[in-house]
């Protein structure tokens, strides 16, 4: 009996392992038939992409012969005018050009023609991108996580650094979406011109397909990605992200920020309805419960509120910059350092100013707007700021430097220095990255603290025509009108030039610091330079006589506050109405001195 019932169960055993298997062996097959499908789908998409790629080599040729033809027919014409160039007569000139007409008229005809030809090419091109982009294969791409790259919409269409990659989507599929076309430009005929790929809205995959894991953004209590409600729909939870420039929306109402986004001319000024933010914006949020949404976004507002108004140094800096006449004012939040190259006009390499002097005003070029908008460079030491708001910056900056400087410096015997290749004459000499206070507004407390390149920063100059794109120079007036009173009221203001009022150390390892202002509305006369001392690190620098922003420590200071590479030097302002703009006829001008400032 006891052997009956033993093998009774051991038979049920086997035979729930068998059906096990069976179920395991019918998931493998399931399995087996997604990834052949998936493999018969990717050899399709192969085959598309060879018929895409023999249209591109078609599309490629056909217009460089265009613009090789036009070229010749340009140089044809030319050579045939050439002959009116020397005759004075006015009879004779037209009796030559009558004599020519026959033959110049079918060269500008098939000139004609052949621009038509490239013009139409041109105008088909975006749908080439834009086929390729329907038909890419499908990888798994790396979800919204918190890894530094990408941009933030924290309001305004304003970006600022994440790391956010794109949401995974589920059998992205493209609409076709008409391409809006620019006219020709028919100045540049040799050239080929820019493609018109970013003026043109893109294909965007179906809102029903793309759909995105919570778990995937929402991890270990951080999130980059607010989730929302969307058109009175209860059911549904949703997210926007552009794919196309990595940007995601975190204010109270991201459909607003991410409709604003496609208004913009990187979508080609699409409608920014929040119906339209959905569409080509939003990503379904799978496995969301109102607790999970809530607590996603809280976590999304501890993140924003942590990060603060003044961002570490690997965050990029970017600007809006209103275009409000003289008093337009500029807005800054925190974006990545932006290592691509500032388009500019011209090349003004040479102009990079490699060791700004604090003190001095500068201007620093923002690439996004291609404006520019003056900024202070941020004394290297706490106790020369001589400004109460200024210090709070740079005891911020002296914290930072402690935990992660910039790759353009190293530590080097207790003190920083250039790194390697940001030395002078270093191949990345315009790389470095230098520590300014920008001018946003009237309120001081608000400037921001950023980190701009070398090859970004320019001196003012009092008739550079670009300083009418500058919107931040009323500011600068002001703020340059509250130093000359501050210092027309203090005791030094009665001394004349030449005097100096010093104040002395305390005894308490603060340094000393000697001030002398100098103000003459004809004829300005900057106060005379102190001696110099100290070694740079970068001795080479071709800075006139202000000296070095950096140099050696006098001696090694082991209980130094401050690990930022000690200053010494002077530093001397000297601005007047018409460097920031010219409207104020009357020029003032003013040079404030402060002598040196030793660790």
């Amino acid at each position: 009996m006891a052997a009956t019932s033993s093998l009774e169960r051991l038979l049920r055993t086997v035979r729930s392992q068998e059906s096990k298997d069976r179920a395991h062996g019918d998931e493998l097959d399931l399995e087996i038939a997604r990834l052949e499908r998936e493999r018969v789908g990717i050899d399709a998409r192969l085959e598309r992409h060879k018929a895409i790629q023999s249209k591109l080599e078609v599309h490629a040729a056909t217009k460089s012969q265009l613009e090789t033809d036009i070229a010749q027919l340009d140089e044809d014409i030319r050579k045939q005018c050439e002959k009116y160039r020397d005759f004075s007569d006015g009879s004779l000139l037209k009796k030559v050009f009558r004599s020519e007409q026959p033959l110049i008229r079918p060269l500008i005809s098939q000139r004609e023609a052949k621009l038509r030809s490239l013009r139409d090419l041109e105008i088909r091109e975006p749908g080439l991108f834009d086929e390729i982009d329907a038909e890419d294969i499908y990888l798994p791409e790396s979800t919204p996580s918190d890894d530094g790259s990408g941009d933030v919409d924290h309001g305004g269409d304003r970006g600022s650094s994440t790391t956010d990659d794109p949401p995974d989507t589920i059998d992205e599929q493209a609409v076709k979406v008409l391409p809006r076309q620019s006219a020709p430009n028919h100045k540049i005929q040799k050239k080929r011109r820019r493609s018109q790929r970013e003026d043109t809205p893109r294909k965007v995959s179906r809102l029903a397909d793309r759909t995105i894991d919570i778990s995937i953004f929402f991890q270990d209590g951080k999130s980059k990605h607010r989730i929302f409600r969307a058109n009175g729909d209860e059911e549904n939870w949703w997210i926007v992200w552009c794919k196309e420039h990595s940007m995601t929306f975190t204010t109270k109402n991201p459909l607003a920020g991410a409709g604003k986004h496609l208004h913009s001319d990187r979508h080609g000024s699409m409608d920014k309805s929040n119906e339209t933010a959905l569409a080509h914006l939003g990503y379904k949020v799978l496995n969301c419960n109102p607790q999970l949404a809530e607590e996603n976004n809280l976590a999304l507002d501890a993140e924003l509120e942590n990060r603060g108004s003044h961002a570490p140094h690997k965050s990029k800096w970017h600007i809006t910059v209103s275009g409000g006449g003289d008093d337009g004012t500029a807005d800054f939040v925190p974006e990545a350092h932006v290592e691509k190259p500032m388009k500019r006009r011209a090349d003004t390499s040479s102009q990079a100013v490699l060791d700004p002097i604090p003190g001095h005003i500068y201007l620093a070029w923002i690439s996004q707007d291609f404006r520019g908008a003056f900024c202070l460079p941020l004394p290297p030491t706490v106790e020369g700021t001589g400004d109460a708001e200024l210090q709070a910056h740079t005891e911020d900056l002296v914290e930072e430097m402690k935990k992660e400087p910039p790759a353009c410096y190293t530590m080097r015997n207790g003190r920083f220095v250039w790194a390697k290749d940001y030395e002078d004459h270093g191949s990345r000499v315009q790389e470095r990255q230098h520590p300014v206070v920008i001018i946003n507004n009237d309120n001081r407390t608000k400037w921001t603290r950023a980190w701009i390149p070398a090859k970004n920063l320019r001196e003012v100059g009092e008739t550079d025509p670009s300083l009418h794109f500058v919107a931040n120079r009323s500011a600068v007036l002001r703020e340059l009108e509250r130093r000359n009173r501050q210092d027309e009221g203090s005791p030094v203001a009665g001394l004349g030039e030449g005097q100096t009022s010093g104040v002395q150390g305390t005894g308490n390892g603060d340094p000393e610091i000697k001030t002398q202002l100098s103000v003459n509305e004809d004829n300005p006369q900057p106060a005379a330079e102190p001696d110099t001392a100290g070694e740079s690190p970068t001795p080479d620098r071709s800075r006139g006589r202000q000296g070095s922003a950096f140099s050696t420590r006098r001696p090694e200071d082991k209980n130094s506050a401050t690990c930022y590479p000690s200053f010494r030097g002077s530093t001397t302002a000297t601005v007047t109405d018409e460097s920031v703009g010219g409207e104020n006829k009357a020029l003032r001008r003013f040079s404030i001195k402060i002598g040196e400032l030793l660790t």
